[in-house]
């Protein structure tokens, strides 16, 4: 039964929230050797955006004393690598960092990624 893009009906339902996602571009090595990432500039994307509930927290093995987000998006957003950072989000005058792609993208249009602030969004 094909129920079409779940996510999208979702988000009529619930509501969604426009965040502004850099999509890394690749990274660079600095003076003493540190990994450097680039990013893109800001692309607004319409997204889902939830709390992670701290008993998800512990069962992923997050950290308990940082603040992560839940976002679902029609996007492919690319997380955290040996070679460079997750793509970031700017969502609600903060920054965040995708540390987990959940691909959904191939078959229902959508994913979700797990991701951490990291700072304000300046």
């Amino acid at each position: 039964m094909n129920m079409g893009n779940l996510l999208i009906r979702a988000m009529h339902l619930t509501g969604f929230v426009t965040v502004q996602w850099y999509a890394a571009t690749g990274g660079t090595v600095n003076s003493v050797g540190k990994i450097v990432t680039a990013f893109a500039g800001p692309e607004p994307v319409q997204a889902q955006v939830q709390p992670v509930p701290r008993s998800m927290m512990q069962f992923l093995g997050l950290d308990a004393q940082k603040e992560y987000i839940m976002i679902y998006a029609a996007v492919k957003m690319d997380d955290l690598t040996r070679d460079r950072s997750g793509d970031q989000i700017v969502f609600s005058a903060y920054r965040y960092s995708i540390l987990s792609n959940t691909e959904w993208f191939p078959i229902n249009g959508w994913n979700g990624q797990v991701a951490v602030k990291i700072g304000p969004a300046t």
